[in-house]
């Protein structure tokens, strides 16, 4: 009686394993000796990273898949070699992608989504890590609304944000002794350090990131979700416009000469704060140990706000999976998963200063690590207060034109002299006709 019923769980079981088998589309394909091409846009320390978790999967992996990672330069010549690579057929199996580009690439048919392998019974995540998956992080990669439908079109390599980096050393000397919290103390700060000899104020960058982080900073927006439109005559952009004009002309501000440098002369000790991605802590901290600056106290904050609009601007650099054969799409994904790995997670989040995009993972860091970026942690808090609103830039398909515009419109306030209201309207006029152009393209 006893063997009878042993026997029967054990016929039980392997009836469910093969039932649980069979319900996975991507069973029977053999990922085995495959070797997938990863194009991607990662330098110094990054690259080296990267490098490294190439180097472990290809040692390590069961079904002896290599990959080959090739550095591209940027995402933007990324961009560009796919699209013409979707012509001429010479494309990778992987590649790194922000949103908007990644949404085109699909309409042409170079984007696998990856719902399928993410939850593959044999293949996928397993329900303990999907569970652990922040769904804000990870919806941001998937996109309302024919032809998208809400699949996931990327995969997320962590969480960056669009942070002031502020010398507190220097805000010290002009008694602050935290991170200006509204435009008025910025403000303050800011003309305060630009009258002292050899320092700077405000290093205002044209671009559309800025803007917006300090727009929704304010509590307005860029688009309006509801209306389908682009919104760029709200107070909120007025009065930042208006803020950004003001400076330049009161001498707080200056335009820097790059994107980098106004982060950059923040460590040489030449201004008091500029705006930039949370992953440069290791640029930032070599720049002030190259440049025997003297810079010993500096932090990481979220934009000044106004009442109720904290906010902090998150960005997510992810990765597309481009059609191929049904073999080295599934040794692509193996490559994703061991990316998700704890192992890989940990040592690229910490090489690179990425924030993590599932619950819990924040538990990987080293204290060694948290010792040596004590700017991690401070967005790390940023990040998990509740009062403090996490938003990304318009996902809507035109935003890789409009964003553009946005940047010439802010330089055309700040260097041009253009009165900050009309240059809104004509940048509302013009964005919503290249809205209207791109949702027609859709069927939309």
């Amino acid at each position: 009686m006893f063997k009878s019923l042993i026997f029967g769980l054990l016929m039980l079981l392997s009836a469910n394993f093969v039932v649980a088998q069979t319900d996975s589309a991507l069973a029977d394909i053999d990922p085995s000796g495959q070797t997938i091409v990863y194009w991607h846009h990662w330098a110094l320390h990054q690259q080296d990273a990267v490098e490294s978790l190439v180097q472990q999967f290809n040692a390590t992996n069961e079904w002896g898949i290599t990959v080959e990672a090739i550095n591209q330069g940027s995402t933007g010549t990324i961009a560009d070699l796919v699209s013409a690579g979707i012509i001429s057929g010479e494309l990778p199996n992987l590649a790194s992608s922000f949103q908007t580009a990644a949404q085109s690439f699909y309409l042409d048919g170079a984007v696998v989504a990856l719902d399928d392998y993410m939850n593959d019974p044999v293949w996928g995540l397993g329900e303990e890590r999907i569970a652990a998956l922040l769904p804000e992080r990870i919806n941001d990669n998937r996109f309302p609304g024919e032809p998208f439908n809400d699949q996931l079109l990327l995969w997320p390599m962590g969480v960056s944000a669009n942070v002031l980096n502020i010398n507190m050393d220097m805000l010290a000397q002009v008694s602050y002794d935290r991170a200006p919290q509204t435009l008025e103390e910025m403000r303050e700060v800011v003309c305060a350090t630009s009258q002292i000899e050899g320092l700077r104020g405000f290093p205002i960058r044209t671009n559309a990131s800025d803007l917006l982080s300090f727009v929704v900073s304010q509590g307005g927006h860029f688009f309006d979700e509801e209306a389908d439109r682009y919104d760029f005559t709200n107070d909120a952009v007025i009065t930042v416009l208006t803020w950004y004009q003001e400076l330049i002309n009161d001498g707080c501000a200056y335009i820097p000469e790059s994107a980098f440098a106004g982060t950059n002369e923040m460590a040489f000790g030449l201004n008091p704060m500029g705006m930039g991605s949370t992953t440069g802590v290791p640029f930032i901290n070599a720049l002030i140990e190259d440049s025997e600056s003297g810079v010993e106290t500096w932090a990481m904050a979220e934009p000044p706000w106004s009442e109720g609009n904290r906010a902090l601007q998150v960005f997510q650099t992810s990765l597309i999976m481009i059609p191929s054969t049904p073999e080295q799409q599934l040794a692509t994904w193996l490559f994703i998963k061991f990316l998700d790995s704890a192992e890989g997670r940990s040592q690229w989040n910490q090489q690179v200063i990425y924030h993590p995009y599932a619950e819990g993972d924040d538990l990987l860091m080293s204290e060694e690590f948290l010792m040596e970026i004590p700017q991690w942690q401070q967005v790390m808090d940023i990040i998990n207060n509740p009062d403090v609103r996490k938003f990304t830039a318009p996902r809507t398909l035109s935003y890789g034109q409009v964003a553009g515009l946005v940047a010439d419109t802010v330089a055309s306030v700040i260097s041009g002299g253009a009165d900050p209201l009309e240059a809104a309207e004509q940048l509302e006029a013009d964005a919503n006709a290249i809205h209207a152009d791109v949702q027609g393209s859709l069927g939309r």
